[in-house]
């Protein structure tokens, strides 16, 4: 086996996870050492900026075309992540003290139970988040007791892929890993008979 199909191999949930995440609805993530490699970076003007992983974003919009609710849960106010998430169309809560809160209107409407729920978190604003969640994720360089808080950590560090890890799990794990693949894979073939 390579190494890259050991990562790959090693970004999908155990045998001891996979039921909990095949009823996953909803996956929230937080935004600043999650979505971003906890840089903050600032221009001459002082405006935010910020650091995305394109691979995060794509499987983003995979997962919410497969019918998976995502959403972004910010402790923080970033004028770099709205425009982020503007750009792949997905829904933003900013400035949020209390994350479960936010969780629990945003699934209200939605009917979807905590049980139903995956987060993606860091540090210990995302802890009563990840107690409160039925699946609860950490990136791989997240504090030691949000690492001890999670049922399954990516491979990967904030920032780098960790959003994508976990999507692809996810997604792997309600059998909709294929039908993205195959997307792709029928538009190389279709090229190649051009």
């Amino acid at each position: 086996m390579s190494a890259v199909d050991a990562a790959f191999l090693s970004a999908r949930f155990p045998a001891r996870l996979r039921a909990r995440a095949a009823s996953i609805r909803v996956c929230a993530f937080d935004a600043d050492g999650t979505l971003t490699d906890r840089g903050m970076y600032h221009d001459s003007e002082g405006r935010d900026l910020r650091r995305f992983d394109v691979r995060d974003g794509i499987a983003m919009k995979w997962a919410a075309e497969a019918g998976l609710d995502v959403v972004v849960i910010s402790g923080r106010a970033s004028r770099a992540l709205d425009f982020r998430m503007e750009d792949l169309g997905l829904p933003v809560f900013q400035s949020a003290k209390d994350k479960v809160a936010v969780l629990e209107e945003f699934c209200r409407p939605r009917g979807v139970s905590a049980e139903e729920v995956a987060f993606l978190g860091d540090d210990l604003p995302d802890l009563a988040a990840l107690r409160w969640c039925g699946l609860p994720m950490a990136v791989a360089d997240a504090h030691p007791l949000v690492r001890r808080a999670a049922a399954w950590m990516t491979p990967a560090n904030g920032g780098w892929g960790a959003a994508r890890e976990a999507l692809e799990a996810l997604l792997d794990a309600t059998g909709k890993w294929e039908s993205v693949v195959a997307r792709y894979a029928g538009a190389a073939r279709a090229g190649a008979a051009r």
